[in-house]
């Protein structure tokens, strides 16, 4: 849809055409959003051919749809507003793990779920940090109450399998080197909350050229 016809919904709603019906002419459309009464008048009547205004009586209001439409561009707007103001960040330094995480990530109801999550397909192995910092472990329990990506348990040959959540997130190395991946927090964890598990559509150790104890950097973003 044309930018300016929607802004023609937000004046019919600015005017309280969310509920009622209000009396407006083209020529105050016009005025209002600085286009000529012939364009406003064309703007109308494809908003009404489209149902998303009703006009009767010399009245308008928004349709189910035409209110349907504004809160989902609202729901967009908010949206990027707060991916980009909600965002964590961590530090840790590597550390092996148990050697679970490529058991798990190789199997497929969870590589499946995560990959249609992500838009990757995850390398089968996470990158464990030990957090280095009370600000960072403090970090890691805001993610943990946060909302984020869901990864759905799952029964398999007789064993329940738990679930996950994940946060997007840039991974940061040695020498400015960076690396797309997300942080994953399994709901049963055989690590503490000083341990850090991330995954990533590369062998992050290779990628990032990292050896147990390097530092590592990680912004981690809350939905």
């Amino acid at each position: 849809m044309k930018s300016g016809k929607i802004m023609m919904l937000l004046e019919i709603a600015k005017r309280g055409g969310l509920q009622n019906s209000v009396r407006a002419t083209t020529g105050s459309f016009s005025s209002a959003l600085k286009i000529s009464q012939q364009t406003a008048s064309r703007w109308l009547a494809e908003l009404s051919s489209e149902g998303l205004v009703d006009r009767k009586n010399r009245g308008v209001m928004l349709t189910e749809s035409g209110r349907a439409m504004l809160e989902r561009i609202r729901k967009e707007i908010s949206s990027l507003f707060q991916a980009s103001a909600r965002q964590v960040r961590l530090a840790g330094r590597v550390v092996s793990g148990m050697h679970e995480g490529r058991f798990y990530l190789s199997i497929p109801e969870y590589e499946e779920q995560i990959a249609s999550a992500l838009g990757f397909e995850v390398f089968p192995g996470t990158l464990n940090l030990r957090l280095e910092s009370a600000a960072s472990i403090a970090a890691k329990r805001q993610l943990m109450t946060s909302n984020g990506i869901e990864i759905r348990g799952f029964r398999k040959n007789g064993r329940m399998l738990g679930g996950a959540k994940l946060y997007r997130g840039r991974i940061f190395g040695g020498k400015k080197a960076a690396a797309i991946g997300a942080v994953i927090i399994p709901y049963k964890s055989h690590y503490g909350a000083e341990v850090l598990e991330l995954i990533s559509p590369e062998n992050l150790r290779k990628k990032l050229r990292l050896r147990n104890l390097d530092l590592v950097e990680v912004t981690a973003d809350i939905r």
